[in-house]
Order: C-alpha cells, then sequence, then structure tokens
C-alpha cells in the first residue's frame, strides 16, 4: 500500500489495541503514555501508519466524543434497544392530529412550494481540482450515472419532507445499467413500473444511543425501522441478517453499517433540547416545521371550530314564533309549525304573547345576526394564524398571495429574497445529504480506485445576471483578458462543443495589407481609379480582374459573405 496506510482500529496481529511503542531510541514517533494501549473504536480510521507498524498520530481523544450525548440529560428513559424516543410535538399529542395537519391545505400549498423550489434546481458535480482532467472526466462520468436515476427529481423531493417530519429517508435497490458503453452500478428499477427506490416515512427512522450498555454489534447512530408486530416477534431474524428489537413505540429492525449504505437519510434542523426534557432528545437526529408549528396549529383548529359553531348556530338569525300565553294547544301547533318550517340555519325559539288590547299574539319574527363576530374570527384565523404558519415556513406572504406593498417601496423583493435565502438554506442542506449518502458510495462502488476525490454535488441556487456579466465580459476581453471558455458557455447556458458537434462559428476577416483599404484584396478591378487598371489582380470575390477598362463590372458576391458584411457568421462542421 505504499510508505504510509490508514490506521483503521485493527493492528497488525487483529488485537484492535494500539501497540506500545518501540523504544525512543528505535524510532522518535512515540505515543503519549495515555493513548499506548488504548482500545480502538470499531472500524474506525484513527491514524496513519508506517511500514515498521508505528501510528504516526492518533486522533484526539481516540476518535469519540467527550462526552456521549445521552449523559447530557438528568435521567433517561429507554428500551432495552437503547433508542431515542419521539420527540415531534404533534406525534406526542395527538398521533391523528399528526396526520391531520397535511390535510390543511395552506400549510401544504406553502410546504410543497419550498420542495418544488428546491427540486427543480439545476444540480452538477464539483471536483475538487478542476484542473485536474483526471477529475474533470471522474464527475462527468458520475454525472451519466446519476442522471440516470429513475425520476431524480422526485428523488429529491421525497428526502425533502424532512423539511415537515425532520427526517426522512430512502432506501435504495441498486442493480447494473448499460451506461455509455459500460455497465454501472446505480439505484435501478426492475420493471417498468418502479424506480429501484422507495422513500421511508420520517416517522419510521429510530436511533440508537450509547449509554455504555450497547449488546455486541450495537452502535452509537444506529437507524432502525419500524415494523409491524404481525409478522415478527422480538429476536426473530429478517432474511438471516439482523434482530428485531422493541422499542418504545413498538418493533424495529436495526440496519447493519452495510445495509445503512443503501439508504440515504435526510435530516432538517439539528439541535440540542434542554437538560432536565429528556423526552426531546431525539431533536438530535431532526426537527421538522411539524413540531415548531403544532400547537399553533392546534389553536387555529379551535377557532375554526367555534366560528363553524356560530355560523350553525346564528348565521341565518333567529325566528320568534309567538302564540297566546297560557293556550297549550296553540302552543303545540306553533311548535309543529315552527319545526316542518326549521331550515336556512336559524334557531327558533316559542314566545308566549300576553292578552291585550293589541291582539298580537301570533306572528313571526326574525332577529338578523350581527356579522361583526364573523369577519373578527375570520381574520383571527387568516391574518394571525394563517399568516404566522405561513411566516415560519416561507418566511414572508407574497410569494403565495397578494397584496398592496405601494409603489416603488420594494417590499415585494425583500420578501423574495427571503424565500429564496430559505431555499438556498434548503438546497444546500440537501446537497451536502447527496454528497455524502448517494455521490459517495456511488463513485466507490463504480470507481474504487478513485477513493482519493472527493466530488460534490452542487445544487445551483445562484441565479446570475447573464446580460451583465456577458457585458462584463467583454469589456475584459477587448482590453486583452484571457477569459475562460467554459465560464461563458456556462453563463449563457450552453455548454462547450464535442468534437462531432456542429457549430456556429464568427468567420474573422483576413488582415490588411499596408495603405489598403479593410476589406479589400490586392489592385484590380477596384483599384480605385476610373482606368481600371491593368486587371492583373483579383476582384473581391476571389477570380482574376475582368476587362481592363474603366466600365468593368463589378464581380458576383459570395452568398454568404453578402457586400460590407464580411463577418457573418456560418455553419461549421468541425
Amino acid at each position: 500500500m505504499g510508505e504510509n496506510q490508514f490506521f483503521s482500529g485493527q493492528s497488525p496481529n487483529g488485537t484492535g489495541t494500539a501497540p506500545s511503542p518501540p523504544s525512543p531510541s528505535a524510532n522518535t514517533h512515540q505515543l503519549a503514555s495515555f493513548l499506548q494501549n488504548v482500545q480502538l473504536p470499531r472500524d474506525m480510521e484513527l491514524g496513519v501508519r508506517q511500514n515498521d507498524g508505528q501510528i504516526n498520530w492518533v486522533a484526539p481523544n481516540s476518535g469519540a466524543f467527550a462526552l456521549p450525548h445521552i449523559s447530557t440529560y438528568q435521567a433517561v428513559i429507554t428500551t432495552a434497544a437503547r433508542t431515542y424516543r419521539e420527540s415531534d410535538e404533534a406525534v406526542r399529542a395527538s398521533l391523528d392530529n399528526a396526520r391531520n395537519m397535511r390535510n390543511d391545505c395552506g400549510i401544504m400549498e406553502c410546504l410543497e412550494a419550498r420542495q418544488r423550489c428546491t427540486s427543480l434546481l439545476n444540480w452538477h458535480l464539483e471536483p475538487e481540482d478542476d484542473s485536474s482532467q483526471e477529475q474533470q472526466d471522474l464527475a462527468s462520468d458520475m454525472t451519466k450515472i446519476i442522471s440516470e436515476i429513475c425520476r431524480f427529481t422526485e428523488y429529491k423531493r421525497c428526502l425533502q419532507e424532512a423539511i415537515w417530519y425532520g427526517k426522512s429517508g430512502i432506501q435504495n435497490r441498486y442493480g447494473w445499467q448499460n451506461i455509455a458503453g459500460r455497465m454501472r452500478c446505480l439505484p435501478t428499477p426492475r420493471h417498468s413500473m418502479e424506480t429501484g427506490w422507495l422513500p421511508i416515512h420520517g416517522d419510521k427512522l429510530v436511533f440508537r444511543f450509547d449509554d455504555g450498555n450497547l449488546h455486541d454489534g450495537a452502535f452509537e447512530g444506529q437507524m432502525g425501522i419500524r415494523i409491524g408486530i404481525g409478522n415478527w416477534a422480538k429476536n426473530d431474524l429478517i432474511k438471516n441478517r439482523w434482530k428485531v428489537e422493541a422499542t418504545e413505540r413498538g418493533l424495529a429492525y436495526f440496519l447493519s453499517e452495510a445495509e445503512q449504505r443503501l439508504c440515504v437519510v435526510h435530516k432538517h434542523m439539528i439541535e440540542d433540547s434542554a437538560f432536565e426534557d429528556v423526552m426531546t432528545a431525539n431533536n438530535l437526529h431532526g426537527v421538522g416545521i411539524r413540531s415548531r408549528i403544532y400547537w399553533e396549529w392546534f389553536q387555529k383548529q379551535a377557532c375554526l371550530a367555534f366560528l363553524m359553531e356560530y355560523l350553525e348556530r346564528s348565521a341565518g338569525g333567529i325566528e320568534l314564533w309567538m302564540f297566546p300565553a297560557g293556550n297549550e294547544q296553540a302552543k303545540a301547533e306553533v311548535k309543529t309549525a315552527a319545526t316542518q318550517r326549521m331550515g336556512g340555519q336559524r334557531n327558533i325559539t316559542l314566545v308566549p304573547i300576553p292578552a291585550g288590547d293589541e291582539g298580537h299574539q301570533y306572528g313571526v319574527q326574525i332577529i338578523e345576526p350581527g356579522m361583526a363576530g364573523i369577519e373578527c374570527l375570520k381574520d383571527i384565523l387568516e391574518k394571525y394564524f394563517g399568516h404566522r404558519i405561513k411566516r415560519y415556513i416561507l418566511g414572508q406572504t407574497l410569494t403565495s398571495e397578494a397584496d398592496a406593498t405601494g409603489l416603488g417601496s420594494g417590499v415585494a423583493d425583500l420578501h423574495l429574497g427571503t424565500f429564496l435565502e430559505i431555499i438556498k438554506y434548503d438546497a444546500t442542506n440537501l446537497e451536502e445529504t447527496l454528497t455524502r449518502q448517494l455521490v459517495r458510495p456511488i463513485q466507490q462502488w463504480n470507481f474504487p480506485k478513485s477513493r482519493h476525490i472527493r466530488l460534490k454535488l452542487r445544487i445551483e441556487t445562484e441565479d446570475e445576471d447573464a446580460k451583465n456579466k456577458m457585458e462584463a465580459y467583454r469589456q475584459a476581453y477587448e482590453m486583452g483578458c484571457r477569459i475562460n471558455a467554459k465560464d461563458v458557455m456556462d453563463t449563457i447556458g450552453s455548454r462547450l462543443p464535442g468534437p462531432t458537434d456542429e457549430v456556429l462559428v464568427k468567420q474573422q476577416s483576413p488582415p490588411s495589407s499596408p495603405g489598403m483599404a479593410p476589406g479589400f484584396g490586392g489592385s484590380g478591378a477596384d483599384s480605385g481609379d476610373g482606368d481600371g487598371g491593368d486587371g492583373g489582380g483579383k476582384d473581391p470575390a476571389g477570380e482574376p480582374g475582368g476587362d481592363s477598362g474603366g466600365d468593368a463590372s463589378p464581380a458576383p458576391q459570395d452568398a454568404a459573405n453578402p457586400p460590407g458584411d464580411e463577418k457573418s457568421s456560418v455553419v461549421t462542421a468541425v
């Protein structure tokens, strides 16, 4: 492996411990006393080992955290599987509400707008060294492979469900496809009705923590997928590979390190929780919008229920049906009539009228409701709760609804800028996930000798002003600066032509001879005097001069180069 090799947690004798260093006289690079004979974490690259077995350096603290995350809470509430409990506010409060929140069109409008905007952005693979032809070729081949992933736009959108749930995953089923004449490994559908990948709902994912009591084969951060209890029991094996274990919300199948490489798991906001709040420790693995807005949405639903009840009871007004006081027969008849007449969402009240001189003991009176209460509730729903939720998801409101901003106020541009910042944040998060969990494994499986090259997937979020940039390129070019052709082509959204492509080329005029007008050949029919010269030259069409007389007719012009346009564009096959 050359002069050096990476030390991966296993000594040459397979003990898994760092050997005692030789004496100082044998090698000046010896380990500090606190690192000698240290137990090394499993499968963790810790240092570089020379051919003589000596480790030149070891990661600080042997590659471990200073303190386990679960130790930073005042108590631990767990199960035998040592998994974090569900920390999402909506799930903890009501599973039904957690699901029904996605039936709110106002929420889904904003959520899907964020997902679509990021998913539709262009992307490219960026090599570490742009000047390396090897890395450029690798990026080109990898781009072809990833572009062949079925419905890759939807692939990116599914990962962005983490914006809502806090985390979301995709499991890939890899296979071999012929791409550009070579067999390549990538997520491959088995038939035309599938994609070769499956989304994983964020609420199905669980993660282990390490409190020092993990069983053999388990490790910190290990991901599990919840499964139904109808098919397996505790300690059963799925495909004879891994045990099913119990969590606080049912059974889960925990993936091995190799199986985790088949999955892509995207996490939204990662944060720690308060010392006394161990129930939200799982925020370490992603917090989504659902958890943030749940109680706001809950109050909105309570307000909506109150409004609907008000409309049901009083929107049509109140009907007063009058009958003679003390007359039970009249009361019964009026009640029957009112019951048969009931409709229009009005409340009906029977009012006994005492006998008097006026004699109006029968009749129906309608009291219309006041609309101020309804308008007040409507404003609370739309302007308060609705806008607060929308602003949290989109950062503003003007990209989803119209509003007066004032001529030249710039408010609309400010709202758009805020929205674009959110999209850029989402895109940057997504490109980091795809680079590490999709691009890197596919690169290692298809090009194992390129492990030293780290490609990065970049999502193009910058909308450059092509017109202004091209003008800047032109001015720099006229000043004698050397311009990269690829940068110019990227600005106009094109690509450099290949060796077999048909291209448009601007034909340059030949340099003029001293003392001759630009764009003209030697002396001849157009020598400038009326006598026409001796006729020994060539006309602009390239043919020998005609008659020597002054009345020589001009030579026919080339169709591709009309008069006065010696620099016209032509199509040239390269």
